[in-house]
């Protein structure tokens, strides 16, 4: 409960506020029956202290880690009273989380009664839109979500039939082709244990589709144990010119000083800070582009080989791209992909040059 839902109960007509209620910044108070509510920060200096008869936890399973230690506060002051009860009400979470142990703790214990239930039950949820939520999530977060199970935070990324669906052009598109309407590029970079990958697009605006126009990618093996920066330069102002691009979007964190370089040399491009949100945005917009069939692939192995396996994460904050790092890089050229499927979504750039 907060100060909108007290506000919510007095709008909806439950509550006569003039003659019930007094209402502070941080209590409202029942004049009749002398019942207090009191609103608390949501951590565990302020959970202490505290004498409770009933305890209500809400959705637990999403609990960010970090909340771990205001658990431990809360349900160790609802112990102080001998008949305070504890309610958790939670959807299936992550295996590997704190709240699963706590789950396992309570399943075997007599003074706990635990109900689970299995797949959507709600009366208003047509299979319709089930169907459209199983298509549109990754299995293990509809898994979870819908279905109700626990389940492992990571799992496979895109299925190979989603795959060869979107490898509908023979090889590289040529500059100035009809396929397209605009081109832009993405970069992601890597100098020492990652590769630093080009990937250009041009988007079709009948069709919605983005097509990947071409790949580029260098090693560090290439250049003695470390990328060239000046090699990685040249090759995005030569495409840039080449495929006449719109602008060129990169990582802030890696690429500032490359792309003042750049933009000396007539190059529009910008950098972003990829955050959680912006990565949950690649993950997404990227499943659904292979879904949906909304990309258009030529057959080039470094990228066909990256997203065969690159797989999903899911933490409480969203969705997150996890390659694994081996000989062929970081998965970077599904990473530059990923960020051109996103790139309309992604924030203005915060240095542009």
């Amino acid at each position: 409960m907060n100060a909108e839902g007290v506000d919510g109960l007095i709008e909806g007509g439950r509550v006569d506020r003039p003659r019930a209620l007094e209402i502070y910044q941080y209590k409202v108070t029942n004049r009749h029956s002398g019942a207090e509510l009191e609103i608390i920060s949501a951590d565990s200096h302020g959970a202490y202290g505290h004498l409770l008869d009933f305890l209500l936890v809400d959705e637990l399973a999403n609990w960010r880690p970090t909340s771990q230690d205001f658990w431990t506060a809360l349900i160790s002051t609802a112990g102080k009273r001998r008949h305070c009860m504890t309610v958790v009400i939670t959807n299936a979470g992550w295996l590997s989380s704190w709240t699963y142990k706590v789950r396992e703790a309570v399943c075997g214990d007599p003074n706990w009664y635990v109900r689970s239930l299995r797949g959507s039950i709600a009366s208003w949820i047509s299979e319709g839109q089930l169907s459209e939520q199983r298509r549109l999530l990754p299995p293990q977060q509809y898994s979870r979500l819908w279905d109700n199970v626990w389940s492992s935070d990571s799992g496979d990324w895109i299925s190979q039939a989603d795959i060869e669906a979107c490898l509908t052009l023979p090889g590289p598109v040529p500059p100035n082709t009809d396929l397209v309407d605009w081109s832009f590029a993405c970069v992601d970079l890597g100098f020492k244990r990652h590769h630093s990958a080009l990937v250009t697009c041009g988007m079709s605006v009948a069709d919605q589709r983005l097509v990947v126009m071409n790949v580029q990618s260098w090693s560090p093996e290439q250049y003695g144990g470390r990328v060239d920066a000046t090699a990685v330069a040249e090759g995005i102002f030569q495409e840039f010119f080449r495929y006449r691009l719109s602008y060129v979007l990169c990582d802030y964190h890696q690429a500032e000083v490359l792309a003042q370089q750049l933009c000396n040399r007539g190059v529009r491009i910008g950098c972003v800070n990829i955050s959680a949100k912006e990565s949950d945005l690649m993950a997404r917009t990227m499943l659904r582009g292979f879904q949906d069939r909304r990309l258009a692939l030529y057959p080039h192995e470094g990228l066909l080989r990256d997203l065969h396996k690159v797989r999903i994460v899911e933490r409480p904050y969203g969705l997150k791209l996890d390659p694994p790092q081996d000989t062929d890089g970081h998965g970077d050229r599904a990473m530059a992909l990923a960020m051109c499927c996103a790139a309309e979504g992604l924030p203005r750039p915060i240095a542009a040059y």
